[in-house]
């Protein structure tokens, strides 16, 4: 009911796992049809100096994951395509604009997670590729790394435990 009244999700996955208990390969294949009323404030936005009422249609996503993990190694490689339909937007003038037709977006991934004793490392690496850059600009590709220490803290008074990290990020895109 209200404003995303008739919206509409369909999502499903299968998941299969290869090997032993200790190691083993999981594929994930997810698929999704999605239906969803652009956010309020793109369609409703009053300020001192922007103002607009627009009556956007539904924006239409239909999404297909493929993902390969190692647990043990911490490990994870996939896919994700996606087409997006009647897809809103903020155009040059930073104004709420829908884009009529559909284009294609495609990201891989590859994720990983290193831990030595007290430190770890974590990376993502991605490559990205959308169909339509005026109205879906993307970076071809971007990294993240993590390098963290993470003690754990023992607190005699309530016999508790915690786990805390600290370190630096790092991001990069094209």
């Amino acid at each position: 009911s209200g404003h995303k009244a008739k919206d509409f999700t369909l999502n499903g996955f299968v998941v299969q796992k290869f090997g032993t208990d200790s190691t083993y390969l999981q594929i994930r294949a997810e698929a999704g049809v999605f239906l969803e009323t652009p956010d309020y404030f793109l369609s409703n936005y009053k300020s001192n100096h922007f103002k607009w009422s627009n009556s956007f249609e539904k924006e239409k996503k239909t999404e297909f994951k493929f993902d390969l993990s190692l647990p043990k190694y911490k490990i994870n490689a996939g896919t994700r395509f996606s087409t997006l339909t009647d897809l809103v937007y903020l155009n040059s003038e930073v104004q709420p604009e829908q884009f009529i037709g559909t284009f294609a977006v495609l990201d891989v991934y590859f994720k990983n997670r290193l831990e030595f004793g007290k430190f770890g490392l974590k990376t993502q690496l991605n490559y990205q590729e959308s169909g339509n850059n005026t109205v879906l600009p993307l970076p071809k590709f971007s990294s993240y790394a993590a390098l963290y220490w993470a003690p754990e803290v023992y607190f005699k008074a309530t016999e508790g435990k915690m786990k805390f990290n600290i370190g630096a990020d790092i991001y990069y895109w094209t």
